[in-house]
């Protein structure tokens, strides 16, 4: 089924493809000084056809889009960064791609449509318009042909018409006014020899593709104009023909003449759809066309259709399938207004010991318009710059790191996770000294990156393990929350800060409500994960973390409800804390562990059931070590 944006994309390229076979016919013309009417007529005749078909070649064929303007790549990841929790999470919705969004106030006030919605029914509405005006001339030439009389075949009388016409697609017929039997013969030879010209020529057929055309291509110029060159190149070729029998170029001229002086006294009575003889406007020029004409010294083609085969098919493809996209320059990103990039000696650095007598750096040290690099490889760099600090991963598709991860980072060389550096960026710019500064000072560093390690890359997706959430066999097992269930967080009660890394201890809520909010914190050996006025599609962020693997909602669940988690830290929660940490918290303890964290979703009516998905990774192209300040 054609979407919205579909149509709306094919009604853009509509405004272009068409030039470009307007203007392969011109050069094919213009180049093989091709003057006759008749070939003339094929060529244009030829765009009219391929115009009608665009629309279908572009379904079919592949797409190749060419930028109008060279443009720097945007950053990856720099428009999908976000501030987020690693265990805390006090929004009412999934950050990620299958949460439910949020739900919004109702309003009263009158909402206009999208602008590609109102582009939409324009352009419907014209093509509306254009087709009840088309059935209503095909409504009074039924009129006429039943108010006409037979004179024989293909040959018909009407008292409804001032001059000869050709009418009919299927069977073409020509109907004469009636005082044609006052005409004298040389004029009855003229006419008929005229008419009957365009049924063998299969002019009526392409007048109806003109008129096709014209209801389709409403909006565009070309539509008509290719529509009114068609027509005058028909009634040429055909005055062409009479001639190669007359001979007589002041004679027939007199004849036309006189049907548009018949025509220009009755302007105000309606057309049929046809092809008529005569016509208001351009009759001096034809007359000038009719006398060159007569001179035999106009070029044509041989063989049109082959000709146009061979030229024209490969133009249509080419017209169906590029498609130019205009690029305006990219915005200016953010950058330091000075950066020291140096190597790092580690020596005497706080820290566990990287090297001989040294340590490395602590992390990312934030300040007002400044950002500050220890002693640290380019790889965590990167990580701080393009995951967001503490691995959060949100500029990569579906994926939950946990700490220390290094799987974003592919096709690395081994001194971007070795070698030490230290580079420290300052900016006046006022954004970044604002609270929320750090993810700007984060997008400031991913320029740097780029410019002093000359730093490419990009990202890729690969189908990995992950899980989806549904609602355990028997239904969860929850009453949903009654309102004012859950208070609005107060970290002056005790609430954890956010951007925590976690809780030792286990965590009381104030009061006797759970506040509005999920806590993941240590309750003796084990994880406890509380939520308040949270579906369960809310928690699905947390247990990606905690799992080291996306998850999707497939619960369907949009009621809010209270959680008590309790679950064993084993291997199957590998995203909370490092090895490291969890020697020292869980290992030396003889209280018994809880539950594995599958057994207590299903406690509460829910389950983790293993899938694939696609998850993101960056894959560095080009890197090189820096050059001294």
């Amino acid at each position: 089924m054609i979407s919205q944006s579909q149509v709306l994309a094919l009604l853009t390229a509509s405004l272009l493809r068409p030039l470009v076979l307007a203007v392969a016919a011109w050069l094919i013309l213009r180049m093989l000084k091709v003057r006759h009417p008749a070939s003339r007529h094929a060529v244009w005749s030829a765009v009219l056809i391929g115009m009608l078909l665009l629309p279908l070649v572009t379904f079919i064929a592949p797409q190749w889009n060419l930028p109008l303007l060279p443009m720097r790549p945007e950053p990856v990841a720099q428009t999908q960064l976000h501030q987020t929790d690693v265990f805390t999470d006090t929004g009412s919705s999934n950050s990620r791609p299958n949460a439910a969004p949020p739900p919004q106030s109702p309003t009263t006030k009158f909402a206009w449509p999208a602008t590609q919605t109102l582009i939409l029914w324009g352009y419907f509405a014209g093509v509306f318009a254009m087709a009840i005006f088309r059935v209503t001339g095909c409504a009074l030439l039924w009129r006429v042909m039943a108010k006409s009389s037979r004179l024989r075949k293909r040959l018909r009388e009407s008292s409804e018409i001032l001059t000869p016409v050709t009418v009919g697609v299927l069977r073409p017929s020509v109907i004469l006014p009636a005082g044609w039997r006052n005409w004298n013969a040389t004029t009855k030879r003229a006419v008929l020899a005229h008419e009957f010209a365009h049924i063998r020529r299969g002019d009526t057929w392409i007048s109806f593709l003109t008129r096709l055309a014209r209801c389709i291509y409403w909006f565009h110029p070309l539509a008509w104009w290719i529509s009114r060159h068609i027509a005058d190149l028909a009634e040429l070729s055909c005055d062409a023909l009479v001639l190669e029998k007359t001979s007589d170029p002041g004679s027939y001229s007199r004849i036309l003449l006189s049907f548009a002086e018949t025509v220009n006294a009755a302007s105000g009575r309606a057309a049929i759809p046809g092809v008529a003889i005569a016509s208001r406007s351009g009759m001096s020029h034809r007359i000038d066309q009719v006398f060159e004409l007569a001179s035999g010294n106009q070029r044509r083609l041989s063989r049109p259709g082959t000709a146009l085969a061979l030229l024209g098919l490969p133009v249509i493809f080419i017209a169906a399938t590029v498609g130019l996209t205009a690029q305006s320059p990219p915005a200016p990103r953010p950058k330091f207004d000075v950066v020291s990039v140096r190597r790092c000696n580690p020596n005497g650095l706080p820290g566990p010991a990287s090297g001989e007598g040294g340590g490395r750096g602590t992390g990312p040290q934030y300040s007002p318009g400044r950002l500050r690099m220890q002693c640290m490889t380019v790889g965590a760099m990167m990580n701080a710059a393009y995951l967001g600090q503490l691995g959060e991963g949100d500029g990569l598709l579906n994926y939950m790191p946990s700490i220390g991860d290094d799987n974003w980072l592919k096709k690395a060389p081994g001194w971007v996770n070795s070698d030490l550096y230290s580079v420290e960026g300052k900016t006046d710019d006022p954004a970044a000294k604002a609270a929320n500064g750090d993810r700007l000072l984060e997008r400031m560093l991913q320029v740097a990156l780029e410019d002093r390690f000359q730093l490419k890359l990009h990202q890729e997706t690969q189908d990995v393990p992950m899980y989806n959430l549904t609602v355990a066999k028997g239904g969860l097992r929850l009453k949903p929350m009654e309102p004012g269930g859950c208070t609005a967080p107060d970290p002056s009660h005790g609430t954890p800060a956010p951007r925590g890394i976690f809780i030792t201890g286990q965590w009381s809520p104030p009061g006797k409500s759970m506040p509005c909010m999920i806590v993941l914190h240590t309750a003796g050996p084990d994880w406890a994960l509380d939520a308040g006025g949270k579906t369960p599609g809310n928690l699905t962020a947390m247990l990606a973390k905690t799992l080291d693997r996306h998850v999707f909602d497939k619960t369907g669940i949009t009621s809010l409800y209270t959680f008590h988690l309790r679950y064993a830290h084993d291997g199957s929660t590998p995203g909370n804390l490092p090895p490291a940490v969890t020697d020292r918290m869980f290992l030396h303890t003889d209280v018994p562990s809880g539950p594995s964290i599958f057994t207590a979703l299903e406690s509460v009516g829910l389950k983790l059931e293993p899938t694939k998905g696609p998850q993101g990774h960056f894959v560095i192209d080009h890197i090189e070590r820096p050059s001294g300040n």
